[in-house]
C-alpha cells in the first residue's frame, strides 16, 4: 500500500533558467511563465513571476508579510492584484536573458536539486524519509 503526504516544493532562483539561453535543453523540464517583475543586476538578471499554486501558510511567511507603514502595505496590496492568485517564484537568469516584463518567458528548472519539505515541521523530507510523497503546494 502507498502512503501519499503533502509536501512543499522549493526550487532555489539559482535552479531555474532562461530556457532560451540553455545549452543542454531538457523541454521535460520547461514551462512557460509571464515575467512579473525583471530586476537587471548587471552580472545577472532575477525575474519574479507567478505559479498556480497553494501558497504555504506558516507563521513565518505570515510575520514575513506584516509590513509597519502604510504605504508598504498599500505596495503590497498592489503587487498582488497585479499578481493574481498563487505564489511567486524568483529565477536568477543569465544577464543575455531575453525575459521581458509582463510577457511570456519559457523557464527550464533544473529538478535534480528540487526542495521537499514537510508543511507541518516545515523540516527538509527525502526519499529515505519514508513512504513515497507528492507534491502538494
Amino acid at each position: 500500500m502507498r502512503h501519499l503526504r503533502r509536501v512543499v516544493l522549493g526550487i532555489r532562483p539559482e535552479d531555474i533558467e532562461d530556457a532560451g539561453v540553455v545549452h543542454d535543453a531538457h523541454p521535460d523540464r520547461r514551462m512557460t511563465v509571464v515575467c512579473d517583475i525583471r530586476e537587471d543586476m548587471g552580472s545577472e538578471v532575477y525575474v519574479h513571476f507567478n505559479v498556480a499554486a497553494e501558497p504555504v501558510t506558516t507563521t513565518e511567511v505570515v510575520e514575513a508579510h506584516v509590513v509597519d507603514a502604510a504605504e508598504d502595505e498599500e505596495a503590497r496590496i498592489a503587487a498582488e492584484r497585479a499578481r493574481g492568485g498563487g505564489v511567486t517564484f524568483v529565477a536568477r537568469l543569465e544577464r543575455t536573458t531575453g525575459a521581458r516584463e509582463r510577457e511570456p518567458l519559457e523557464i527550464e528548472v533544473d529538478v535534480t536539486r528540487l526542495h521537499f519539505f514537510d508543511p507541518e515541521t516545515g523540516l527538509e523530507v527525502s526519499a529515505s524519509d519514508g513512504p513515497e510523497s507528492t507534491t502538494g503546494g
